[in-house]
């Protein structure tokens, strides 16, 4: 009986080999496993094409295979040139919040008579002071050399566990002396190597909204805990003023979501529609992150973050595998009793 046993587990685990190296080879044959830049693009535009307006004016809506003009690409153009393209030049020595602040005295200006979309005004007003430049976004390590511009809801408390460990040696012998509470050094404490390369990781933006909604606002718990639900004077009102006393009594604000946070769809909605009034750090476009509005082109690995086709692919043959497992098992265990 354990020869029947161990000749159809074998049988399995042979014909998940095969088809999973097959998929494999068929993805690599395809260079699916790669991340062309200009994909990349394509698939998280508007958020990170160049700054170069004139280069970007010139580019022709993409045909399909009717020769028809593609809806999608000539809404990004649109997109684009009423925001982005408005963001204004900065030298090297103007990084970050630098760089954005000369854009908001532009906007401000009382004179200017361009219109720009009200969500890119209130963009450009949070991201100077919201954490979108802060330190936490540039992860390091020697070994390898390498510099990692890091994105919130794109992964990053798994990036950062992967940088801790990678740079554990820079906490011993005494993590906590030397690196602190989280006793984790995400950006090395060695000499970085000149021309170290540059990478970074990009979501789906509808994704990762979904994802920053479903994490920061979905459960009222945490949304009262972190208060990145933005604006909490509308998400979580009731932890403004507390212990304030107004006539001897609590005095709060009033619950604004209280007949939709009980609605998914409605609550999604509500949270969509008001996030531009004040934006968090989670939920800021990927392409404000490490000036990749303007430099993403300097970046040598340009990744996108999702499951590929080969690994779902893979997960569907495990299912198999453990299904046909259980029931090389059962007839086993049969057998073995009717023995």
């Amino acid at each position: 009986m354990s020869r029947t046993y161990s000749g159809c587990l074998l049988y399995s685990v042979s014909c998940l080999l095969f088809i999973s190296l097959a998929c494999n080879y068929h993805l690599l044959s395809k260079g699916i496993y790669t991340a062309p830049r200009y994909e990349v693009y394509d698939t998280i535009s508007p958020e990170l094409h160049t700054n170069n307006e004139e280069e970007y004016t010139n580019i022709k809506p993409v045909l399909n295979d009717e020769k028809e003009y593609d809806e999608a690409e000539l809404i990004i153009k649109r997109s684009y040139e009423k925001s982005y393209a408005h963001i204004q030049p900065c030298n090297e020595s103007e990084r970050g919040k630098e760089c954005m602040r000369k854009t908001l005295e532009h906007i401000n200006q009382v004179n200017t008579t361009q219109s720009y979309p009200w969500w890119f005004q209130t963009l450009i007003r949070d991201v100077i002071d919201n954490g979108s430049y802060g330190f936490w976004h540039h992860f390091t390590t020697t070994n390898p050399s390498i510099n990692f511009c890091t994105i919130g809801k794109v992964a990053t408390t798994e990036w950062r566990r992967v940088f801790c460990e990678l740079n554990r040696d820079d906490c011993m012998p005494d993590p906590l002396e030397q690196c602190g509470k989280k006793q984790c050094a995400w950006k090395t404490k060695k000499n970085m190597t000149e021309n170290a390369p540059w990478a970074v990781f990009l979501r789906d933006p509808l994704e990762r909204l979904l994802s920053g909604f479903l994490d920061k606002c979905y459960r009222k718990a945490q949304r009262k805990r972190e208060k990145h639900c933005a604006p909490n004077v509308v998400f979580n009102s009731q932890n403004l003023i507390e212990g304030k006393k107004k006539n001897g009594e609590d005095n709060f604000y009033p619950n604004l979501i209280q007949d939709i946070d009980d609605k998914d769809k409605q609550f999604f909605a509500a949270y969509v529609d008001v996030l531009p009034l004040k934006w968090n750090i989670h939920f800021v476009p990927q392409a404000i992150a490490c000036d990749l509005h303007r430099d993403i082109g300097n970046f040598d690995f340009v990744g996108k973050m999702g499951e590929s086709p080969c690994l779902c692919c893979f997960k569907i043959l495990v299912i198999w595998l453990l299904h046909l497992s259980l029931h090389c098992i059962h007839l086993f265990a049969l057998a073995t009793h009717m023995y």
